[in-house]
């Protein structure tokens, strides 16, 4: 009977941890790359050099893709992420990240020229974004509203419409 009561106390307690990290914290929000938590703070290098974080860009919306040159679906999007630009890009600020990790700085600063990227590149070297990001293929893309809170996330290539609503639910 005592050996019941230990097992049922451990379990309790199990639990009650377990819930206790599932239950955001109201004071602050949980920092995650998942939609409604906070989106993970990166530094990196843009194809001109300069450092980029994502938390000085708090305050208006950010929109990120995270692609490689190699890749079908992100070519196939990259036109429309230009024309998205230049429709947002004065009440959102738009980056691409590239997966250099995985791709090469070269085959990136081509892509950029090819399909006239407007918008800065960044040059994930290490695949930090990637892995913290938890990116599971390419293209995947993420909407951050102006508080630094991830407010949309898609995996694949993403169509004009798919984008169109996400940006206007997150600037709304």
């Amino acid at each position: 009977m005592k050996r019941n009561w230990i097992v049922l106390s451990v379990l309790l307690v199990l639990a009650a941890f377990a819930f206790s990290r599932l239950t955001p914290d109201s004071s602050a929000t949980p920092v995650l790359p998942e939609e409604g938590y906070l989106a993970p703070e990166f530094r990196l290098k843009d194809l001109e050099g300069e450092e980029i974080s994502l938390e000085g860009l708090r305050g208006k919306p950010v929109f990120i893709n995270v692609w490689a040159a190699w890749c079908p679906p992100c070519r196939a999007e990259t036109p429309d992420m230009v024309n998205m630009h230049k429709k947002y890009g004065d009440r959102i600020t738009f980056l691409g990240i590239n997966a250099t990790h995985l791709d090469d700085e070269a085959s990136a600063r081509r892509f950029v020229r090819e399909y006239q990227v407007s918008y800065p590149v960044l040059l994930d070297k290490e695949g930090t974004v990637y892995r913290t990001w938890k990116v599971q293929a390419l293209p995947t893309s993420f909407l951050i509203d102006e508080n630094g809170v991830m407010a949309w996330r898609k995996t694949g290539a993403v169509t004009p419409g798919e984008l169109e609503r996400a940006i206007r639910r997150t600037l709304n």
